[in-house]
């Protein structure tokens, strides 16, 4: 077998050629760690990407729902008003805007409104269970109007019939359930009122509700 002079081991040319290779080999082990590291480091820009947009898609989904809740919750809220309140048939309307216009009629839109939110919180609220507002209205020693005929003969007004829509649509007086002119009450009046707790003022009228 022939061998080469010049690759004797030990020789000067032998040392250097494997000289070479050691560069050679070096060189490709910090190539591959080049190599290595770049992907890792693409693949953590990936995982950070990935995990950010996951971030961003569970935050949105969050919104989303808790907006959801939120319009549940109004749906519910509004749900539970309408189911506390009664049907009002023409006949109670009616009712409603005669006794807003002979206890109310020298008073502006709001006052009338107010009025009509009293007689309405007591149809609501199952005061002695009525169930109309010819009821509410006719219980005696309610409302003077009924005791004096006022009532009937009086003529509502188109401002007392927007009231009355308004007072449908929302209660504008704070719960009340009573109201009064404190200037034409009577003294003896002034103590049962006394016991109640005062929700709202307008013009001559004292909005009342019991007291919790």
């Amino acid at each position: 077998m022939y061998k080469c002079p010049y690759l004797k081991r030990g020789g000067k040319l032998y040392r250097r050629l494997l000289w070479y290779c050691s560069i050679i080999f070096l060189v490709l082990i910090i190539f591959s760690m080049y190599i290595i590291n770049t992907k890792n480091a693409e693949i953590q820009v990936l995982m950070n990407q990935n995990n950010s947009l996951r971030y961003e898609l569970k935050y949105n989904l969050l919104n989303e729902l808790n907006k959801q809740q939120i319009q549940i919750n109004k749906l519910k809220e509004n749900y539970n008003k309408l189911k506390s309140k009664r049907f009002l048939t023409y006949d109670d309307i009616n009712s409603l805007e005669r006794i807003v216009e002979a206890e109310a009629g020298n008073q502006d839109l709001r006052g009338k409104t107010l009025v009509a939110c009293v007689v309405l919180n007591r149809l609501n609220r199952d005061i002695n269970k009525d169930k109309t507002v010819y009821e509410v209205i006719t219980k005696p020693g309610q409302f003077q109007p009924v005791r004096n005929g006022k009532y009937y003969s009086v003529i509502p007004s188109e401002e007392t019939k927007e009231a009355v829509s308004k007072a449908i649509y929302k209660d504008y007086s704070n719960g009340a359930l009573f109201f009064r002119n404190p200037e034409i009450s009577s003294r003896s009046s002034d103590r049962w009122f006394g016991q109640l707790k005062i929700v709202k003022k307008h013009l001559s009228h004292v909005f009342y509700k019991t007291k919790e």
